[in-house]
């Protein structure tokens, strides 16, 4: 009677719920998941790495964010909190820049301690810029609206900082929340195109409060701003009573979303209306001000299916990124707000696209390039009610090695004690199917791409809030560290990819960009009939075998990195091999690399002459299908 007790339990927990929560990130198929979904694993070498806290109240890993590359172009370092058992995060929060690279090792990682005494409140957000010059990276804290400026090596001090103030008070203080209830700041490239700029929000404080007025106010940079203890406006304006700015605050996020070089400014208020500022020269308050009051983007009028949120994680929740395939020349960036809708999406990922004429037309929940939904909405008995999805979106850099960038989304169940990083990947292979999955048990964070090898794909790292116990407020954290790496699938859509001409032609093709490859690698796009285990040749134009590797085709068009190893500068073959089908393409590699066995020594401006004049390998190697 117990055995039998104990299977129906089983049976109800299988028939229940999802069956991801069985165990560690069991793979498993389902309408939501790319047919080809990556299922990495903690403990294999390559896919995911961990590292935990020692002690509760460490929270180790709050804070993740990479600093960007160095003036010299190497790789940036990352803030990451609490690496310190010592310092727990109830007394205070330590932070620390971490060495990225090829020399990152997860366990044994690079550390500088930086000098920030817990007031700083990094957790409530900062902005980092070049306020002084193109050298430095300071940091504007919105917290307590302090600017602390890195030495020369890039590091922080509590010590080296001004206060950012103002000359505007009414017969109290002031109050800075305009820009969202946590106070946040407009900085760009403003008055000049070589360092950063402030615009604050804010509004005066009566006891009468009949006369408390909003004001905005611009503090320029400038290579003396780190000599002054205190920073006062250059200029402000009043603009309205705070009763005629309805709703009171507004949510802000920037990007270049039209690709001139700099950002942009869009306001979000609690009526669901966006407004919208174009950052274009000559900048003065009063465009900013015009722009934040009737500058109108979004109507909710225009948009009778979007409708607030029922899931209020999702609230306001946007992130701007290059997502969508773009022309080389195009470097804006897009926008991907979520939305709550009446009709059949639901809730979903909306992605806008950013472009030359951003800006020029109102935007309608219709107009958005794609929409990625609820999983629920291709598997509801998986995705189901205890699925609430999404809870942050991330840019998660380049994982494939594919020019996609990926999009971490998380979810979670009610209770907290499970969360699920859904990976999608963007550009060319955009869908609403998930790429990458994972189970994250008792707790996620935030996260960051950088690079931590040396097989140019972008990894990502994520913090785990609660990795111990469910919803254990004094937990010691962790990071997880997800590798980049081909086994993601990259099935181009044909929406986005220019796939449908090659289809036609031919059952297969295969082209390669760039070529000539100039660093090693190139990306094959690839149209085959069928998902299937097959390999790839690369021959020299003497008909000589140099290269050969087995790949994995997902079926219909994709995208795969391939690593061109020990070639020396020359005209070759590449040939894809499967059961009943191949295609070939030629590429000149322009690339100097070492170790090769067996490479051509024909002379190099004879293969180039060789693919000028179209000449091709022998016929004991001629493929079925050469373009």
């Amino acid at each position: 009677m117990k055995h039998i007790l104990l299977l129906l339990i089983a049976v109800w927990v299988v028939a229940s719920g999802p069956p991801v929560l069985l165990a560690q990130n069991t793979p498993f198929s389902s309408p939501a998941l790319d047919s080809n979904c990556y299922f990495p694993q903690i403990g294999i070498p390559g896919q995911i790495d961990t590292l935990y806290g020692t002690v509760k109240n460490q929270y180790l890993g709050s804070g993740i964010k990479n600093l960007g590359p160095k003036p010299d172009g190497s790789y940036g370092n990352l803030f990451i909190e609490n690496l310190d058992a010592n310092d727990h995060y109830t007394t205070s929060s330590t932070i620390f820049q971490i060495q990225s690279g090829s020399s990152f090792n997860l366990h044994q990682l690079k550390t500088t301690r930086q000098r920030l005494s817990d007031n700083t409140q990094l957790g409530s957000g900062y902005i980092l810029a070049h306020f002084r010059d193109r050298s430095h990276l300071d940091m504007f804290v919105n917290y307590n609206w302090r600017i602390y400026w890195a030495d020369d090596q890039g590091n922080y001090d509590s010590t080296r900082f001004s206060q950012v103030s103002t000359n505007i008070r009414g017969d109290g203080m002031w109050d800075p929340h305009v820009f969202d209830w946590n106070p946040q700041a407009y900085i760009a490239h403003l008055t000049s195109d070589s360092v950063d700029d402030i615009v604050l929000g804010l509004s005066s404080q009566w006891t009468d409060y009949m006369k408390d007025t909003v004001f905005l106010a611009l503090y320029s940079g400038g290579s003396d701003r780190a000599l002054h203890d205190t920073l006062f406006e250059d200029t402000s304006i009043a603009i309205c009573s705070v009763f005629a700015l309805k709703p009171y605050n507004r949510r802000i996020t920037k990007g270049d979303f039209r690709g001139v070089g700099r950002e942009d400014l869009l306001f979000s208020d609690d009526s669901m209306n966006w407004h919208y500022f174009k950052n274009d020269p000559p900048f003065t308050l009063e465009k900013f001000a015009h722009a934040m009051l009737y500058d109108t983007l979004l109507a909710k009028w225009q948009n009778p299916h979007l409708q607030y949120p029922t899931e209020p994680e999702a609230l306001g929740s946007y992130l701007t990124m290059r997502a969508l395939p773009k022309p080389a020349w195009d470097k804006s960036v897009d926008l991907l707000p979520v939305f709550h809708t009446t009709d059949d999406l639901n809730l979903g990922i909306f992605f806008f696209r950013g472009g030359p004429d951003f800006g020029s037309h109102r935007l309608t929940l219709d107009s958005a390039a794609y929409v990625i939904r609820h999983p629920k909405n291709l598997d509801p008995f998986t995705f189901g009610s205890d699925y609430y999805w999404p809870e942050t979106l991330t840019d998660a850099g380049d994982m494939t090695g594919t020019g996609n960038r990926v999009l971490d989304v998380t979810a979670r169940n009610a209770s907290g004690d499970y969360g699920w990083e859904n990976f999608y990947v963007l550009g060319r292979g955009l869908d609403e199917r998930i790429d990458l999955f994972d189970q994250v048990q008792y707790g996620f964070g935030y996260g960051d791409s950088l690079t931590v090898n040396g097989d140019s794909l972008e990894d990502y790292v994520t913090d785990l809030s609660w990795p111990n116990a469910p919803n254990d407020p004094m937990a010691p954290g962790g990071l997880k560290l997800y590798y980049g790496t081909k086994d993601i699938p990259v099935h181009l859509n044909s929406k986005f990819a220019d796939v449908q001409r090659a289809e036609n032609r031919a059952s297969e093709s295969l082209v390669l960009a760039p070529n000539p490859v100039t660093r090693g690698w190139s990306v094959a796009m690839i149209v085959w009939p069928e998902a299937e285990e097959a390999e790839y040749k690369v021959y020299d134009m003497l008909g000589r075998l140099v290269d050969a590797s087995p790949i994995r085709l997902l079926g219909g068009a994709e995208e795969q990195r391939i690593y061109l190893r020990g070639l020396v500068p020359g005209t070759y073959l590449f040939t894809i091999i499967g059961s009943r089908h191949t295609a070939s393409r030629r590429f000149v590699n322009l690339s100097e690399t070492s170790g090769s066995s067996g490479a051509p020594t024909q002379n190099f401006m004879q293969s180039l002459r060789d693919a000028r004049d179209g000449r091709m390998a022998p016929a004991s190697v001629s493929p079925s299908v050469v373009r």
